[in-house]
């Protein structure tokens, strides 16, 4: 991992990781899914946004034990917004996972996961499916859907890693924020028998997508 010029010293200060481990892969998963980068005249966090206990005390206890940072909790409609304040931060993720602060439809997985060994990208994945996915109990399948076609395609690829089949389908439908234009979005789709492979290989964090 590539590291960033401290901040100011009266800033605090964080710790850097060197290399890129399960925990740095599921972070950048779950920033990347469900994360967004948020700047002000005298501040920058990273934020993450989950409905889930699980993923939540995840994701705050990597940003502890990686970066040394305390996180702040609030509640946000039905789930719960985590905020870890911090520029250097901000940098040194935007550095190694470039495409973490870009709009939805401009994301991208980083290079560094796509080469990275199946113990990286499972971890990835799972963080990235508990973000995005959905789990549909009655027809046995696990979705996720994504402004960027890029995404789709490359989580298709890292699947097939794991002997995972999915197929890609366009939709159109309105964004997630409420705004009253439709959209193109982009569907992946695991079916029953490769659901299940999903589930016994890569897994989920969240108990209840688990026993979904």
């Amino acid at each position: 991992l590539e590291m960033v010029q401290e901040g100011k010293t009266n800033a605090i200060h964080i710790r850097m990781p060197t290399e890129l481990d399960e925990k740095m892969a599921r972070l950048s998963g779950y920033v990347l899914a469900e994360g967004y980068v948020n700047i002000t005249k005298n501040s920058q966090s990273i934020r993450f946004v989950n409905s889930d206990k699980e993923p939540l005390d995840d994701f705050s206890g990597i940003i502890t034990d990686l970066f040394g940072l305390t996180i702040t909790k609030r509640a946000r409609n039905n789930a719960y917004e985590l905020i870890a304040s911090s520029r250097e931060l901000v940098r040194f993720l935007e550095r190694n996972f470039e495409h973490i602060g870009k709009i939805s439809a401009e994301k991208k997985i980083s290079e560094k996961i796509l080469k990275s060994p199946e113990n990286i990208v499972k971890e990835f994945l799972r963080a990235f499916f508990d973000g995005e996915g959905s789990v549909r109990k009655t027809q046995r399948t696990i979705e996720i859907s994504s402004a960027s076609e890029d995404i789709i395609d490359s989580l298709s690829m890292l699947l097939l890693r794991f002997e995972i089949v999915s197929t890609k389908k366009t939709i159109y439908n309105r964004a997630t924020n409420g705004g009253k234009k439709t959209r193109k979005y982009f569907r992946l789709r695991i079916g029953s028998g490769f659901a299940e492979k999903f589930a016994k290989k890569i897994g989920f964090v969240s108990k209840r997508k688990k026993e979904n």
